[in-house]
């Protein structure tokens, strides 16, 4: 578990420290307090009977406001990072359980005026939750079946500011729960909530009217990166052990306004998981898998939040589907080296998660 909470760590102080330096003055802190109410969506038929639930908690925020001329560059607006605390019941405690949870943020504000801004929100964390799968206590938990599970959050919110110090808030949240397909069963919880509550700055924010910036923060068009990556995750439902997965990617990306890399590129993959499955059927067939992938990039300072599409061009050893997804976070530790972390899924369905180092040229 100590593992966990130090990626939690490491990616709150990257937060923080992918703004530009030097800008404390310029800088607000705050707090705030949300309440949740929200519901399942039932995205398998294996799990359509125990999502009939209506998830609710509560969360505790810890910011900062950045208010200075080079935060505002980075995105044209004035973006928040920090820390929220989370507790979740998701209205089932003897089969799915509760929940508690840490995320770190970045909240870029897309309008702004005098009493109303609204901003949208990207969250990554780690919660422990307290019903896991278990074949004989608990079998009809397909959600999860790690107390160990990832929590990554996309939101857009309405801020009302009732005083210079005090705002109330209204947010829609899509919410998912997942352990990366390090373990089995993993369908997932997808469950979107809506949260209202209140945020308090410890100082008035001063908030200048600035110019757009015309200038582009990344001076190249083209972009190329190699990186390897590895994992593990268990064969099928009924045992512990865990099959190594590795690979290598590379792609090249291409410059698309200030912000976006489109990008396009090839993965191959060697998963020992599905050598065993096929050792054990006694199958002639080839593990490994090549596909070509494809995306977006969003440039947030040091940091780079993926979407991609993969599509199976080798993989004699069927997959659940011929495309999958990826959703990955990256974080550049200098200019040219890089470590990542990625979610490959299938449809709804998380396949795993696995950690990468890159090098970009």
């Amino acid at each position: 578990m100590k593992r966990y909470w130090l990626v939690a760590l490491m990616l709150y102080n990257s937060f923080m420290s992918s703004l530009p330096a030097g800008e404390p003055p310029n800088s607000v802190p705050y707090t705030a307090y949300n309440i949740h109410y929200g519901f399942i969506i039932p995205h398998s038929e294996s799990i359509r009977s125990i999502s009939r639930t209506h998830p609710f908690g509560a969360e505790i925020e810890l910011g900062l406001l950045h208010t200075g001329e080079k935060s505002y560059a980075y995105c044209n607006c004035y973006p928040k990072t920090g820390l929220s605390l989370l507790l979740f019941s998701f209205d089932n405690p003897d089969i799915i359980g509760n929940m508690a949870g840490a995320t770190v943020y970045v909240e870029p504000f897309m309008i702004r005026t005098q009493k109303f801004h609204f901003s949208y929100r990207f969250a990554l964390g780690i919660g422990y939750l307290n019903k896991p799968f278990d074949e004989h206590s608990n079998p009809a938990n397909l959600f999860y079946s790690t107390h160990i599970n990832g929590i990554a959050t996309l939101a857009t919110a309405a801020n009302y500011h009732i005083t210079p110090l005090v705002t109330a808030r209204t947010v829609i949240h899509y919410n998912h729960i997942s352990n990366g397909g390090i373990s089995r069963p993993n369908k997932g919880i997808n469950y979107p909530t809506m949260s209202m509550g209140l945020m308090y700055s410890f100082k008035p924010p001063a908030i200048t009217a600035r110019e757009k910036a015309k200038n582009r923060l990344y001076i190249k068009k083209w972009y190329y990166r190699v990186m390897i990556f590895g994992t593990g995750k268990t064969k099928n439902l009924n045992e512990d052990k865990k099959y190594p997965i590795w690979g290598i990617y590379a792609d090249a990306g291409h410059l698309a306004g200030r912000l976006s890399i489109l990008s396009l590129g090839f993965e191959a993959e060697k998963n020992l998981a599905n050598r065993q499955i096929i050792n054990e059927q006694g199958l002639d067939t080839d593990h490994h898998r090549i596909s070509a992938v494809g995306g977006h990039n969003l440039l947030i300072g040091r940091f780079m939040f993926s979407q991609f599409l993969g599509y199976y061009i080798h993989s004699p050893f069927r997959a659940r589907d011929i495309l999958y997804q990826r959703y990955a976070l990256q974080f550049s530790i200098t200019g040219y080296l890089f470590t990542a972390i990625n979610l490959k899924a299938h449809r709804q369905v998380a396949d795993y998660m696995d950690l990468r180092i890159g090098y970009l040229f």
